[in-house]
């Protein structure tokens, strides 16, 4: 997901290192953010938290079949 949002590939490993299959708060998901991506730009940053959304949406989709 996070390469069709054109987020680079040394994030998406950074990304890997974080917690998955977790619920987040917004304010958590951004504390992470700022804690363990400090250095992610502001449109990749807003790129991660879409696909992080998107991906929220259709687990929940999926769970509901």
């Amino acid at each position: 997901m996070l390469t069709s949002f054109n987020v680079p590939t040394k994030w998406h490993n950074q990304i890997k290192l974080l917690p998955q299959e977790t619920v987040f708060t917004q304010s958590e998901l951004n504390l992470l953010l700022d804690t363990y991506l400090s250095k992610l730009g502001a449109q990749h940053r807003t790129r991660v938290l879409e696909a992080v959304e998107l991906r929220s949406i259709i687990s929940n989709l999926k769970s509901q079949w």
